[in-house]
């Protein structure tokens, strides 16, 4: 070895990290990221974005003077009215009627012409 070419170069052990270890630390510096984001938005949602800064430095919420949830105004329920519901049903069976004469006429033609 003392003769190789190559003989000091490989005398030194050196610890590198592997590729498992770079992956493993790119997946957890995302995580991480998301995650922080993540509670950002979270923040922002319920803030409604404004944040202004106290006497100590820290971020916190702006007062809001809007409504609370419970005198807001509620959506419209997403239930079918009985007009809606009875001509949905109409158009169903239409379509299941007809569906049924299309293949009983194109395998009836089939049928006959063997």
């Amino acid at each position: 070895m003392a003769d190789s070419s190559l003989g000091g170069l490989y005398d030194k052990a050196i610890d590198r990290s592997s590729a498992f270890e770079v992956l493993q630390s790119r997946a957890e510096a995302k995580r991480l990221e998301e995650e922080r984001q993540r509670d950002q938005e979270d923040r922002e949602r319920m803030t409604g974005g404004r944040m202004r800064r106290s006497r100590t430095g820290y971020a916190v919420p702006e007062r809001d003077d809007r409504p609370t949830t419970r005198s807001r105004r509620r959506r419209r329920s997403s239930r079918q009215s009985v007009g809606e519901a009875a001509f949905k049903s109409m158009a169903r069976s239409v379509a299941r009627q007809l569906g049924n004469s299309l293949v009983r006429g194109i395998l009836g033609s089939l049928k006959r012409g063997f």
